[in-house]
């Protein structure tokens, strides 16, 4: 028998945009339609991120290729969760690349600083 918390993990019903899974319980045979039996696991649990920072084309001197998203840990140090690309519109992009690189610093926002990929360059 597998667990919820496997079968979430396993299927990652939110990346593929669906509400939930639907299970039958394990002691229970298999009857079509509506049963009791029949157990639906919503996606409940969400996780706030914030950017901090972005790459883009190595050499380039404009434009956002991924946004570097981070989660604050119980002792307030941020820690690098992964990278999403934004979609943004090209002036959108440029808008974000302005206002971020304002206040620009020189060391990285994460405690552990992300590896960039070959072709690109964190800032």
């Amino acid at each position: 028998m597998t667990s919820p918390t496997t079968l979430h993990r396993s299927f990652r019903p939110r990346a593929r945009q669906l509400e939930g899974i639907i299970g039958k319980r394990g002691d229970a045979p298999y009857r079509s339609g509506r049963s009791p039996d029949w157990i639906e696991l919503k996606c409940k649990s969400r996780q706030g991120f914030v950017i901090g920072g972005f790459s883009r084309v190595k050499g380039a001197k404009s434009g956002v290729r991924s946004l570097l998203l981070g989660v604050y840990e119980e002792d307030g140090s941020l820690r690098h969760a992964g990278n999403v690309a934004p979609h943004f519109t090209p002036s959108h992009a440029a808008a974000f690349a302005k206002r971020a690189e304002s206040p620009r610093q020189k060391k990285s926002a994460f405690y552990t600083t992300p590896t960039p990929e070959r072709d690109r360059d964190f800032h």
